[in-house]
């Protein structure tokens, strides 16, 4: 009555070849599978150590301080560790060796530069203050 060819209907039902261990088939899947998992156990150990740097540079932020390195205020007409040179420059007396000018940090409402060891106030106000700090 029917006339159905079940081939066309669902090609899965055709009968495929055996796959066998040496075949070639087997051998290309084999090298695709090691290759895959290298590149995963690549991937994840790349994850794992940026992930430990990454940890480890956000615990030195936090356990590190900003010290004071300088201190003026012109109202009281006091410093500490500065000398004054001239009237707008001043020195610190002590800065270690490893204090670069980009780990300064000032605050306060005076206008200044650093140009290590060296401070240059730039007076924008009869009183004014600041403080420097290392952050490294």
């Amino acid at each position: 009555m029917f006339n159905i060819d079940l081939d066309e209907i669902d090609p899965m039902l055709k009968k495929k070849p055996i796959a066998k261990p040496c075949d070639s088939q087997s051998l290309r899947w084999i090298c695709r599978l090691f290759v895959l998992i290298c590149i995963s156990i690549l991937l994840l150990s790349v994850t794992i150590v940026a992930w430990n740097n990454y940890t480890n540079v956000l615990y030195e932020d936090d356990t590190e301080t900003p010290t004071p390195i300088a201190m003026f205020n012109s109202c009281y007409n006091k410093t500490w560790n500065l000398d004054q040179i001239n009237e707008s420059q001043y020195k610190i007396l002590f800065l270690e060796d490893s204090v670069n000018d980009g780990d300064l940090f000032i605050s306060g409402d005076c206008l200044v530069t650093t140009s290590l060891p060296f401070v240059d106030i730039i007076p924008n106000k009869a009183c004014c203050n600041f403080v420097i700090w290392n952050t490294i």
